[in-house]
């Protein structure tokens, strides 16, 4: 299953979940609350060192790069 970590707020979360919902990809979508500095945590600066949203893990491995996501998701 792939799993998204986001914040609402941003355009580029919403592009990607609605990839994988038209994609019919089984996804869990966790958000981030910005203001509480949660992108900033540990466990996200694991995930993206600088911090940024969204990332994509799915296997063990991580793509933080909506367009990225989008490119493959289609292959």
């Amino acid at each position: 299953m792939y799993h998204i970590h986001g914040a609402n707020v941003s355009s580029n979360i919403t592009k990607t979940v609605y990839v994988a919902e038209e994609l019919g990809i089984d996804f869990k979508y966790t958000n981030l609350d910005l203001s509480k500095g949660e992108h900033k945590s540990p466990e996200h600066l694991a995930r993206h060192p600088l911090g940024k949203i969204p990332t994509l893990t799915h296997d063990g491995e991580t793509l933080f790069e909506s367009g990225a996501f989008v490119d493959i998701s289609q292959a």
